[in-house]
This record gives structure tokens, sequence and C-alpha cells, in this order.
């Protein structure tokens, strides 16, 4: 199922972020129209405008990154 946020989301600043699956994840790098995520070890990419072919996207920013 593709899920569409009006108006649409964009990830423009690294931090904390909340994802559609209930997760935070951590925005530390982005480039261009990628951000890169993480939640534990493994690093993974979102669009900055929208992710349709994910099964969970960055629903909302946070709070910013610390030390």
């Amino acid at each position: 199922v593709e899920a569409h946020y009006a108006p649409p989301f964009r990830i423009d600043k690294p931090g904390w972020y909340l994802a559609s699956d209930g997760e935070e994840w951590r925005v530390a790098e982005i480039d261009g129209k990628t951000a890169w995520g993480r939640k534990g070890e493994k690093w993974h990419p979102f669009s900055t405008e929208r992710l349709a072919s994910s099964c969970f996207q960055l629903t909302k920013y946070l709070r910013p990154l610390k030390g």
C-alpha cells in the first residue's frame, strides 16, 4: 500500500524523524534527493520528497541531532 501525505512531506535537515513503521530514525546526511537514515547499525536511503516504493516512509521531523 502506497501512502501519500498532503502536503508532501520533505526531509530538509538532519535530525530524528518518525517513520510510518512507528520507529524513530536518525537522518545524518542529505545528498540531493536522498537522505541517509539509520536505526541501529544499518543505513537506509530515503527520498527527500516521497518514497513511493518502500513499505514505510519518514513522516515527521521530531528533533535535531545532538553532539
